[in-house]
């Protein structure tokens, strides 16, 4: 009995660690915050250089309902993805994290929070093929944190 028990204690950790996942690296602060300190400029790295007016696009229209966005802004939104393939004798998916963050004009750390998307665990997996496709699916579940407080 004591031998299965350990058996599915890691197992299910084991399959957590596989999960995708979010993590907040610096709690929101008010909303309002955010009012006073837009707009902001985007920033992008870490990602395919051909698509980064697409994915600047993708920001605006995600975190743009809570935020103003303007290019000469010295507040800042940090947007960094990174997405792999990953492959399998069975199938090919996209993982990838994705990490955002929100400054002031000074420079002060408003909010960060990264989210690292495990497609092969996902039925989302069998639909996102393309790492332009993981990340805008990133992007809406960072929204959907961020706005979660």
């Amino acid at each position: 009995m004591r031998k299965i028990l350990v058996v599915v204690i890691m197992s299910v950790s084991f399959l957590s660690s596989c999960m995708s996942n979010y993590e907040e690296f610096e709690e929101r602060k008010p909303m309002s915050a955010f009012s006073e300190s837009g707009p902001y400029a985007i920033k992008i790295s870490g990602y395919n250089p051909a698509a980064q007016e697409l994915l600047e696009v993708y920001v605006q229209s995600t975190f743009g309902k809570s935020l103003t966005f303007s290019e000469n802004s010295k507040s800042s939104f940090n947007f960094t993805f990174i997405s792999e393939p990953t492959t399998n004798p069975l199938a090919t998916w996209r993982d990838g994290t994705a990490f955002v963050s929100i400054k002031d004009k000074k420079g002060q750390l408003l909010w960060a929070g990264e989210y690292n998307y495990k497609g092969g665990n996902e039925m989302s997996g069998f639909s996102v093929r393309t790492d332009i496709e993981a990340a805008k699916l990133t992007l809406g579940r960072l929204y959907k944190e961020f706005i979660r407080k």
